[in-house]
């Protein structure tokens, strides 16, 4: 019984842990992305934007709340 407690609170530890790690590199990426000089664009396989950092706001014209989950096809090509 004891074996399985110590076992379940070191895997708890480590997973903690693990999403610590995480949070600070998606943090980081978030910020490394917003501060970026560059227009920065994403879309998903679909052609959706999923990213639209502010450089490609002032660059545009838009939000990232109005491109954000919209499919412009300008800036897909299905063929890729």
């Amino acid at each position: 019984l004891i074996t399985g407690y110590v076992f379940i609170r070191r895997q708890l530890l480590r997973r903690l842990r693990v999403q610590s790690d995480l949070s600070k590199v998606t943090q980081i990426q978030k910020t490394l992305l917003e501060s970026a000089a560059m227009a920065l664009i994403a879309i998903d396989k679909d052609g959706k934007i999923n990213l639209f950092n502010p450089a490609a706001e002032k660059l545009l014209g838009y939000t990232a709340g109005e491109m954000i989950g919209k499919q412009p096809g300008v800036f897909h090509d299905p063929g890729e």
